[in-house]
């Protein structure tokens, strides 16, 4: 394999966390920039103390036969995830969090002042988490990446030791243990690493989903947009729609001429007013031009 230096991450991580719930709560698309914003659903559980570590390990069964010294044959029987790490930010809501409590928050009154806390003991039961791990590293090229991994299903494990010192941060310890989620196919049920390699590549469409008139659709027949107005109608309003967003579709008077927008005046009643709709793909270079053709019913 070639020797690719940007292949070594080194990397602080930020932790997310989302409630098990249907519909699904939705991951970030590889699109999403390192320190985006992740979908609605998701916690950022803030400043970390200590490294985030996943662990993976598996048990194994060596098959021994009477005809060998050595095994023939190995298989896991067992396998089992977990992601550790130190929660800075000292919360009630963390503790809840870290050891599968409850919190709450009381707002400060005129007598009273604004306090939270964080309960435990006396449920069996344990939140349900989908969890996120984002990181980030430079490519060849100097380019920014995200680096994520995610954790289908997990439980918080173990608790954890509380330690108020002098000397140091009074950090959460946070231990999260993967559960297998069934209605995944086989390889893929306890987590997923993804790093994005490259920039996504500039789109080539400069298609039309469709264009209106005056607020109703025209009909596309070999690149002509076609709409029927009333003959009282002596303006109308052309909107294009690109099929790609990223496109850019510009309508106008006169083939290649300038942009224009809001009501056009159209001709007499009884003939036909051309427009003309240059739609630009993302990429700059792939251009096609589209006839919008608006007629106007005779007297």
């Amino acid at each position: 394999m070639p020797q690719v230096p940007s292949d070594i991450i080194v990397t602080g991580a930020r932790v997310f966390l989302a409630p098990v719930a249907s519909p699904a709560i939705a991951l970030p698309l590889p699109s999403l920039a390192v320190d985006g914003v992740w979908p609605a659903g998701w916690l950022d559980i803030g400043f970390t103390l200590e490294p985030t570590k996943l662990t993976y390990k598996f048990d194994i069964l060596e098959i021994f036969v009477e005809q060998s010294f050595s095994p023939i044959r190995r298989r896991r029987t067992k396998e089992e995830a977990a992601i550790e790490t130190v929660i800075a930010e000292h919360s009630a809501g963390n503790l809840a969090i870290a050891m599968a409590g409850i919190s709450t928050v009381t707002a400060a009154t005129s007598t009273v002042p604004g306090y939270e806390e964080f309960s435990v003991g006396g449920d069996p039961n344990l939140p349900l988490y989908l969890v996120g791990i984002e990181g980030s590293y430079n490519d060849e090229a100097e380019n920014f990446f995200p680096v994520r991994l995610f954790l289908w299903l997990a439980t918080v494990a173990d608790g954890g030791t509380l330690e108020y010192a002098k000397d140091k941060p009074a950090g959460i310890p946070l231990k999260l243990n993967a559960l297998a989620d069934a209605t995944k196919p086989r390889k893929q049920q306890l987590f997923k690493f993804q790093r994005v390699l490259s920039p996504a590549t500039a789109s080539s469409d400069a298609t039309l989903s469709g264009v209106t008139v005056t607020g109703a659709s025209a009909a596309l027949l070999e690149s002509v947009f076609t709409a029927n107005v009333l003959t009282g109608t002596t303006t109308a309003t052309i909107v294009a729609t690109p099929t790609v967003n990223t496109a850019t579709a510009v309508v106008s008077l006169t083939l290649n001429g300038a942009g224009v927008t809001g009501a056009q005046t159209l001709g007499a009643a009884g003939t036909t007013t051309t427009f003309y709709v240059k739609v630009t793909a993302q990429n700059g270079s792939t251009v096609l031009q589209y006839t919008v053709a608006v007629i106007r019913a005779g007297a």
